[in-house]
């Protein structure tokens, strides 16, 4: 049996949290409107809510979207991780919410 983790989040919320990073990922790539963003991502207001926390930076300058898609970079040249793993780990990181 698995350890259990302080970290460990139900796959509803995992969903969820992907959900509001796809459609951040969607606006970043596409350039649309906030207001004219799919609703299969959420309501606007609450992806760019999230949008707004996980681009503050931290004490090194580097907000968390930055560090996760710095990841996704990472991902892509070796197909081993996911942004979306990486960016629910940090943000569950203490300080972070």
């Amino acid at each position: 049996m698995r350890k259990c983790y302080e970290s460990d989040i139900s796959q509803e919320r995992f969903k969820e949290i992907e959900a509001l990073l796809r459609g951040v990922l969607y606006l970043l790539r596409t350039g649309c409107q906030w207001r004219f963003l799919p609703r299969k991502f959420s309501k606007w207001q609450t992806v760019y809510a999230w949008f707004a926390k996980w681009s503050q930076p931290d004490e090194q300058g580097i907000s968390l979207l930055e560090h996760a898609l710095k990841n996704q970079v990472g991902a892509a040249r070796t197909r081993h991780s996911s942004p979306f793993v990486h960016l629910v780990f940090l943000a569950l990181l203490p300080g972070r919410s």
